[in-house]
């Protein structure tokens, strides 16, 4: 039993298979690798971690350095995804030693803390992660929509690869105004996700400027979901839930957004008989408490192009 990073073509489509094979179960017109366009691109195989046995691979995570901009610092933090093992060797505690090995591996690279998003909270709570930070789910249903609309504020179907480094900036700098608490991202890399299969950007302009935008879909996740967004108000983010709603035809929209909101919209979207619900924002196990603490991570949210 040995831990290696798919190196050759054979083993990059066997960890593609794997994946599909355990994460989705229904067909998608695109390969796997093409959700993550980042942490499974062929060039960054560093970011997978297989687990083999007999030359085959029985178990895979990604691990993937970030830095996580913390009031006025940088802090190195992985983001952990990809979580699965073959059906065929399980309950044989691969899981547990792989992701052992990914924190053994996030002190080598000084890594501050590990972060990721499952359900199996109890089975990760066992191997040192906890809930972390907060994310409001709102949901609201097209009956509702219907009145959002404020006419002079749209926001327009725009194609990623149009966009100009400058205009990627100026979205970065919305996305930070709603969460200063995040990960750092550069301009290339933002780009590289927003091709990710059945993401769909909306921008709003003022002359020249990207004065708003709203991110919906990615790839089999996030269906229907405005998971990353830059909105200057209330006003801006209806107008946005309506123009979303309008280009899929969708029966509902759910707004992610930052656990710590203005009061007032949220107001808004109750009056709207929207369902807002309040979870936990990710699992996170913080290995060098010297340089951040819980505290500090439940300030902080991670928008959905950057969570695997």
């Amino acid at each position: 039993m040995n831990i290696c990073h798919p190196n050759t073509p054979t083993l990059i489509s066997q960890r593609d298979s794997l994946l599909k094979k355990t994460m989705r179960p229904d067909p998608l017109p695109y390969d796997i690798a093409d959700e993550y366009p980042i942490v499974l691109n062929s060039k960054n195989s560093s970011f997978s971690h297989c687990m083999m046995e007999s030359n085959k691979i029985v178990a895979h995570a990604n691990l993937w350095p970030r830095e996580l901009q913390l009031q006025q610092k940088r802090i190195g933090i992985g983001l952990i995804g990809n979580v699965a093992s073959h059906p065929d060797y399980r309950g044989q505690g691969h899981i547990k030693t792989l992701i052992t090995h990914l924190t053994t591996e996030a002190k080598r690279q000084q890594l501050a803390a590990l972060i990721l998003w499952s359900d199996l909270t109890q089975f990760y709570q066992k191997l040192g992660f906890s809930s972390v930070g907060n994310e409001y789910r709102i949901t609201i249903n097209a009956d509702a929509i219907k009145n959002f609309s404020q006419a002079s504020r749209q926001f327009l179907p725009t194609k990623p690869e149009d966009l100009t480094s400058k205009e990627l900036n100026q979205m970065l700098q919305l996305r930070q105004t709603n969460s200063t608490n995040t990960l750092h991202r550069s301009c290339e890399e933002f780009a590289t996700l927003l091709t990710t299969p059945d993401c769909k950007l909306l921008c709003q302009y003022d002359k020249a400027e990207v004065t708003g935008f709203a991110i919906i879909g990615k790839g089999y996740d996030m269906v229907a979901v405005i998971h990353e967004w830059g909105l200057s108000g209330i006003n801006d983010i209806k107008q946005a839930v309506y123009d979303c709603r309008e280009l899929l035809d969708s029966p509902s929209i759910t707004l992610l957004s930052p656990g710590v909101v203005d009061e007032k919209w949220l107001e808004e979207f109750t009056r709207a008989s929207a369902i807002i619900e309040r979870h936990p924002m990710a699992l996170a196990n913080i290995i060098e408490s010297s340089l951040i603490d819980k505290e500090s991570l439940d300030q902080c949210f991670i928008w959905g192009l950057d969570s695997i």
